[in-house]
């Protein structure tokens, strides 16, 4: 219906059935001038009561011939063209201002798109002359001003240089401050992930203290429901109550008034700064002085310099955001390994002029990587991020702990009054980190053990300082985990060996410097590929190709044994899902699995683990164990042995050396296939009793069903050698030499056959 604002008629909906009830609505208005015209002709349908009275009846005639202007051309600024270019709907309204030249009055107008009778399509113009002239052009020439002044600033920052960008918004804010007549602007972003709302910019007149002073940095939380609101796009004021009710929360929750004392302070407006429908920040301003603006006026300016600062802060904010990746870790948020460094230069700096003893700790998680295989990565992730957090609450705003990757964190103690107060701040630590892990109903528990180094005793250098704290902390693992060591230099050679292998071996895992390599098996009778075997290859990168033999002791002295046999697996599996999406005929891989492994549940998990994610059956995977690996082994391995089995998986024993004690044994367990060594080939055609004992190992094998696989054969005197025992594949130099993945595809593509 019809409501009344201010004195001024406003059409709020016009709900009719027909022209004869419209009319009678728009006949019951007072104080307004009010007509009817057709949109395609101009001709004037109806008028009310008040143009009646001033023009007499002038239904039929066109509208810009009779009212006001007695023209014979429609008005420049007529909305009928508008209306039927947009492709108007019943209630679309256009609301405008004009100047009657005729009796030099101004009008505030209405004009509404509706439907009349015989679906004639008309617009109702409704006309409130504005009463106070002086005012109202006062106004207008107060919109003019800000118009020029905007178009100014946008006009600025087309061509603006990126250093200058902050001196060009500084002194946007003050024209716009000028003119508002405001004591204080300022512009406020978000960084840090919408964790920090931080002033970038402000400005403030003559004998007024910068606002700048005391609100650098906003705290997020006293301040989120005025985010709440600027995320909606609204405009916050407190000339307007509405608005200042979206604060009722905050005043219940903290019993005051709002944060006045602040930012929000006389008369502000605040308005979004926002990028791709994303809140990037707000501009705003302080005790707003210039009576002569309405408060649309004021928020509407404001708004529109969030617009214009909107495209340039933009750079600003992207430019902190690489800035942040650069120095700390996504995932805890904490200072880097490239940080740290620079925190720990500045803390030996400040130790060294001040004469200060600072402790540099170097914290590895016990436990972490059980966590890891049991609740998968994402579960892993949220503990360590958990852990980062009991560790800052644990320390002092002036110290620092970032991390360095993986499950290590790395703390500066700086300005130490007492070394003994070290061992109290490590057992804090530990205990902080080891209580339990409740994450969505699943608990889990951990550890943390301690090296720490102290300048200057231990080193005056980061390098020095971090390989002594790196030392104390393995040498605190060694001690039964889970407790802290200060830097002790007995076995420091020994110590830093194993510590720089383990650390060599985990880069080139976290790298992806490993690399497989495949050697085709071929069927001795049919003479095509029957199977491959994956070989594992370190791209070192001062070495160049590592082969295995050079660097297995060494992981497996490290400890990581399994985590290479982890991600070969996978990584095979994956390549055996990619082969069979391109097409490639169905073949198995044989992938040799460590000694160390052949007890572990967890290496059968993993198995399964692999085959799963890489959507491929049990059948196209041949697990090789070594056969001292299986002869020395207790009945663990025996049930082992049938778990893979009944998975699906072939089983083959590597490195068969022709003992008949070694095959009546592999009877009775569930084995497949034995790959004869290559040495036992080689003495076989130069000797005849190893030639005799061949013959009679391969039939004997053959008796027990298992399949033989002669490996490195490089000659073709070897080669008839074996096919004379009916072996039943062969593998080595002679047909092929390892290859990439790539290469294998090519290869596979020739049909090649021996």
């Amino acid at each position: 219906m019809l409501k009344k604002n201010g004195g001024a008629t406003t059409l709020k909906e016009m709900p009719y059935e027909s022209a004869e009830s419209l009319s009678a609505i728009l006949n019951c208005i007072d104080g307004a001038d009010i007509y009817v015209s057709d949109l395609g002709t101009y001709e004037i349908v109806f008028i009310n009561k008040s143009l009646l009275d001033k023009y007499g009846n002038i239904t039929g005639k066109r509208c810009f011939e009779s009212i006001y202007t007695g023209q014979n051309v429609p008005c420049s600024f007529c909305t009928n063209k508008l209306f039927l270019s947009e492709n108007a709907k019943i209630g679309k309204k256009k609301t405008w201002t004009f100047k009657n030249e005729v009796n030099n009055k101004w009008y505030e107008r209405q004009d509404i798109f509706t439907i009349w009778e015989n679906q004639r399509t008309v617009k109702v113009s409704i006309l409130n002359e504005i009463k106070n002239t002086i005012e109202f052009e006062t106004s207008i020439a107060y919109e003019l001003k800000i118009e020029r002044l905007l178009y100014n600033i946008t006009k600025r920052f087309i061509n603006v240089c990126t250093d200058k960008i902050d001196e060009c918004i500084t002194l946007s804010i003050r024209e716009i401050g000028e003119y508002l007549k405001a004591s204080n602007g300022y512009v406020y972003l978000l960084f840090d992930n919408d964790t920090k709302i931080e002033q970038t910019h402000a400005w403030c007149t003559n004998n007024i203290k910068p606002i700048s002073s005391f609100t650098k940095e906003l705290p997020i939380n006293d301040f989120y429901w005025l985010l709440q609101l600027l995320c909606k796009g609204e405009v916050f004021s407190t000339y307007d109550v509405s608005t200042m009710s979206n604060v009722k929360p905050y005043l219940v929750k903290f019993g005051k008034k709002p944060p006045f004392n602040s930012i929000l302070y006389g008369d502000t407006v605040l308005a979004p700064i926002d990028y791709e429908n994303r809140l990037i920040g707000f501009t705003g301003y302080s005790l707003i002085g210039n009576k002569q603006l309405t408060p649309f006026m004021v928020k509407s300016t404001v708004r529109r310099m969030g617009e214009i600062f909107a495209h340039v802060l933009v750079k600003k904010i992207i430019s902190r955001q690489i800035e942040h990746l650069a120095h700390y870790d996504q995932l805890t948020n904490l200072p880097n390994r490239t940080l740290f460094s620079d925190r720990l230069s500045n803390a030996i700096n400040h130790s060294k002029r001040n004469g200060w003893t600072t402790a540099l700790l170097f914290l590895d998680l016990d436990g972490f990587k059980k966590v890891n295989d049991m609740y998968g990565h994402d579960f892993g992730d949220i503990v360590l991020r958990q852990a980062a957090e009991r560790i800052k609450n644990c320390l002092r705003e002036s110290d620092t702990v970032g991390r360095l990757g993986g499950d290590e964190f790395t703390i500066i103690i700086a300005n130490l009054a007492k070394r003994q107060d070290m061992a109290s701040i490590c057992q804090k630590i530990i205990e902080n980190v080891s209580m339990p892990y409740n994450i969505n109903g699943t608990s889990c528990c951990i550890g943390a053990s301690i090296g720490v180094s102290i300048y200057p005793d231990n080193g005056q250098t980061n390098e020095n300082l971090l390989k002594c704290a790196d030392i104390a902390m393995y040498q605190a693992k060694m001690l039964g985990k889970n407790n802290y060591q200060f830097y002790n230099p007995t076995n420091k050679v020994d110590t830093f060996k194993e510590i720089n292998n383990k650390r060599r071996l985990q880069r080139a895992l976290d790298t992806d410097e490993f690399i497989v390599h495949y050697q085709p098996q071929f069927d001795i009778k049919t003479g095509r590929i029957k199977g491959v075997e994956a070989l594992i290859r370190w791209y070192h990168p001062e070495l160049g190709v590592v082969f295995p033999s050079n660097f297995l002791k060494e992981a497996i002295e490290a400890g990581l044994m399994f985590n290479i046999d982890e991600w070969i697996i996978r990584h095979v599996c994956c390549q055996i899902r990619q082969w069979q999406a391109d097409g490639l005929p169905h073949i198995s891989v044989n992938v040799n699995i460590s000694y160390q492994n052949t007890n572990e549940r967890k290496i059968i998990n993993a198995i399964e683990r692999a085959l799963m994610d890489a959507s491929i059956t049990a059948e196209h995977l041949n697990i090789e164990f070594t056969e001292s690996s299986i002869i020395l082994k207790d009945k663990a391995t025996v049930i082992m042995l049938n778990r893979l089995k009944e998975t699906g998986i072939k089983l083959s024993v590597d490195g068969f050396s022709a003992d008949y004690t070694s095959l009546h044994k592999f009877k009775n367990l569930p084995i497949d296939t034995i790959k004869v060594s290559p040495q036992f080939i080689q003495k076989s055609t130069i000797n005849t009793s190893e030639a005799t004992l061949a013959r009679a190992l391969f039939a004997m094998a053959h008796n027990y069903g298992l399949q033989v696989i002669a490996v490195g054969v490089e000659t073709e005197e070897q080669f008839e050698f074996i096919r004379q025992l009916k072996c039943d594949m062969v593998q080595g130099y002679l047909f092929s030499n390892p290859m990439t993945a790539d290469k294998f595809r090519q290869f596979m593509a020739t049909r090649y056959t021996i």
